[in-house]
């Protein structure tokens, strides 16, 4: 049976986390603390560049990861603070009850997927004035 995740970690989940490859990374970092450039990540983790490189702006944008200014390519480290606790608590629950945490990733997905769907149908319906 699978228990239900702290609430710290659906909240971060939820406001902070938007993907698989998001999750993945995350995890990398916190538990590896030495700096990693994107292609590392991608040979270690086994993703691509692509999806590697979109995933990190996210995490930098919501103050997850760090990013340095290694040349010619930056580097990434976790960015310790505020989020210690939940990224932690996210590691345990990630480690312990996998199924739950990538169970509630798909749901928030399917959530954003509806609601932007919603957003789309609406807009088709109002009437703008021409200029």
């Amino acid at each position: 049976m699978v228990r239900t995740l702290p609430a710290d970690v659906q909240a971060l989940l939820r406001e902070r986390i938007g993907s698989y490859e998001q999750l993945q990374i995350l995890l990398q970092l916190f538990e590896d603390r030495r700096a990693w450039s994107a292609q590392a990540l991608a040979a270690h983790l086994r993703l691509s560049a692509a999806l590697i490189s979109d995933a990190l702006a996210a995490l930098v944008a919501r103050g997850l990861v760090a990013a340095g200014c290694e040349l010619p390519e930056p580097d990434y480290r976790y960015a310790s603070g505020r989020h210690d606790a939940a990224v932690a608590g996210l590691a345990k629950a990630y480690q312990e009850q996998p199924l739950a945490v990538v169970r509630m990733l798909t749901e928030l997905s399917i959530e954003r997927v509806r609601a932007d769907a919603l957003r789309a149908f609406a807009d088709a319906f109002l009437f703008r004035r021409g200029k």
